[in-house]
């Protein structure tokens, strides 16, 4: 896997998928693969019907970037689709899960989405080391207290935000992940 970053270009985000090939559905994710390569994204967020449209016809990303709002678009090859989301008020309205470390995340009421790349720090927190004070706040109001070692990956740009999760997890599409983005 490439180390994958997210650009701010002229006020939005762009995401690596250009090229990706619209590959399968799982439930309400659309599966993007890399044409030359076992790369994958996940994109929720996208209505079912779209998504299998999309997959039918095997529709390339030709670019994809999110604003400073949080709104995403997906734009294919061929001027064949566009794929729209806004923020939504109470709930994330959409998520892109790789390639690689990429994670965005549209969150409730809009504002700039949560974003972790490959450029976004990993480090190995055990029991007792010290925490950012705002994910002790966030922790102790969910009545979590982490009581083994775990990787800690900060969001990077403005917006505060940590993803925990076991030692080594696998890049994309992470089990057993707890994922914190406290209020902007």
């Amino acid at each position: 896997m490439s180390g994958y970053v997210i650009d701010e270009v002229d006020g939005t985000f762009e995401l690596p998928l250009g090229g990706f090939i619209s590959s399968e559905t799982r439930g309400e994710d659309l599966i993007l693969r890399s044409a030359d390569s076992t790369d994958e994204a996940w994109v929720t967020g996208i209505e079912e019907a779209t998504i299998q449209d999309l997959v039918d016809r095997e529709a390339r990303v030709a670019r994809a970037v999110v604003s400073r709002d949080s709104t995403l678009q997906i734009d294919f090859e061929g001027g064949a689709a566009s794929v729209v989301i806004p923020p939504e008020g109470e709930v994330e309205a959409w998520e892109v899960r790789g390639p690689g470390y990429v994670l965005l995340v549209a969150l409730p009421g809009g504002g700039e989405p949560a974003i972790w790349d490959s450029t976004s720090e990993i480090r190995v927190v055990r029991p007792g080391d010290p925490l950012p004070p705002s994910l002790v706040a966030m922790l102790e109001s969910f009545g979590l207290i982490p009581a083994a070692e775990f990787e800690l990956r900060c969001t990077k740009g403005q917006r505060e935000g940590f993803e925990l999760h076991p030692p080594n997890a696998a890049q994309v599409n992470r089990g057993e992940i707890v994922r914190i983005v406290p209020p902007g």
